[in-house]
């Protein structure tokens, strides 16, 4: 009882051949609560990359940025666990 929850699943399709299945889904068993859900799916910014490479950047180094800025976004809300997210998060990207 007396209970607020938020739900948000966010997706990134980061290259043309990805799919995303998302079905956000609460289940609520108390009569009092304040509850929301919702879900997004996108694909990298076409025109951001072409802003990025006109100021220097390689086609991989704008990609790069554009993920690093979507995932540190999600990563920023996960507290205490957020530093070591952002490590891994990091050691991933090193590694396309």
């Amino acid at each position: 009882q007396h209970t607020v929850s938020n739900e948000r699943n966010a997706n990134l399709c980061a290259t043309k051949e990805a799919r995303m299945y998302s079905q956000p889904m609460l289940e609520i068993y108390a009569d009092d609560v304040k509850c929301s859900h919702g879900a997004t799916v996108g694909q990298l910014d076409d025109d951001a990359i072409l802003y990025m490479r006109q100021r220097g950047l390689s086609e991989a180094q704008a990609r790069r940025l554009q993920i690093e800025g979507f995932v540190r976004d999600i990563v920023s809300q996960a507290g205490s666990m957020g530093e070591a997210l952002a490590e891994m998060l990091t050691e991933k990207l090193e590694e396309l």
